[in-house]
């Protein structure tokens, strides 16, 4: 069974979808519910109870089930509303609501992605970009810009919220990986791969998944558990987290007092968000 499941999430990243960033829809004569967001509300990474601070639940509700109706159905005709997610969400501006999005059907290559719009660099940890929503319809980034509905001063705000993230201490970070883990002579901090970035905590503690490039990794699938709360991985990284300077595992960071319980919890959340594959099994 083991076996198995590593040929599937194999399969799943080798041939990876069409990443929904690239895909312009036209609008569609969709009910949308008027409310009272505000752009002003804190950001999060995050999935709140199923929700985020700033966008109505009607707001993404209707943003989920466009997503279904209009891009996943027409790959996966048996997909549910309850297989969609948004797991980050960048702002809304003037009614264009930027988020990121994933289903369970979608894999992703973990490639560090740019999306450059108006000399103004977008960053991801993956080859799923984010997409904007307005009034029924999904865009790329790039094409609401052309369109229109956003800003440069809104590119601008979007690239500082995405991943990859705060970009002195991003350079700082690798640095750091490469002279805590890596026994490579010469070895280089651009050859440091973040894989994903979950966050800042609290307390300015950053939550990441990374490796040197020639760093060897087990492809078994383990565990852990912090506090009770399970994570999974597909190789011999796991989730560690990098805080002034030096790194810990999540169990440590916890210890520590660097990251509390519901941190820890939303964590994982998005970590099976990202590999769903691993929780099937």
């Amino acid at each position: 069974m083991k076996s198995l499941a590593l040929v599937i999430l194999s399969l799943v990243v080798i041939s990876v979808v069409f990443s929904v960033s690239v895909l312009a829809m036209h609008p569609h004569d969709v009910t949308t519910t008027t409310n009272s967001d505000n752009d002003s509300l804190p950001m999060t990474s995050f999935p709140k109870n199923g929700s985020f601070y700033g966008p109505s639940k009607e707001t993404e509700i209707q943003i989920k089930q466009d997503y279904l109706n209009y891009i996943l159905l027409e790959r996966v005709p048996e997909a549910t509303f309850d297989d969609v997610f948004i797991f980050e969400y960048y702002g809304s501006f003037s009614g264009c609501y930027v988020v990121r999005m994933s289903d369970r059907f979608s894999g992703y290559a973990a490639v560090i992605t740019y999306e450059t719009i108006d000399h103004i660099t977008i960053t991801y940890s993956d080859t799923n970009k984010a997409v904007a929503w307005k009034d029924g319809a999904i865009y790329s980034i790039t094409d609401a810009y052309d369109r229109g509905l956003l800003t440069p001063d809104d590119i601008e705000s979007i690239s500082q919220k995405c991943p990859l993230f705060w970009w002195v201490e991003e350079k700082q970070i690798r640095q750091d990986y490469v002279d805590a883990f890596v026994k490579t002579r010469n070895a280089k901090p651009d050859k440091v791969w973040i894989d994903r970035n979950y966050g800042r905590n609290h307390g300015g503690c950053a939550v990441l998944m990374m490796w040197y490039e020639k760093e060897d990794a087990t492809a078994e699938i383990w565990s852990e558990s912090v506090d009770g709360v399970l994570f999974k991985y597909n190789n011999g990284r796991g989730i560690i987290t990098w805080k002034d300077g030096k790194f810990y595992g999540l169990q440590e960071a916890f210890d520590k007092g660097y990251l509390y319980k519901d941190e820890i919890v939303q964590i994982a959340e998005y970590h099976e968000l990202a590999y769903p594959d691993l929780y099937v099994y």
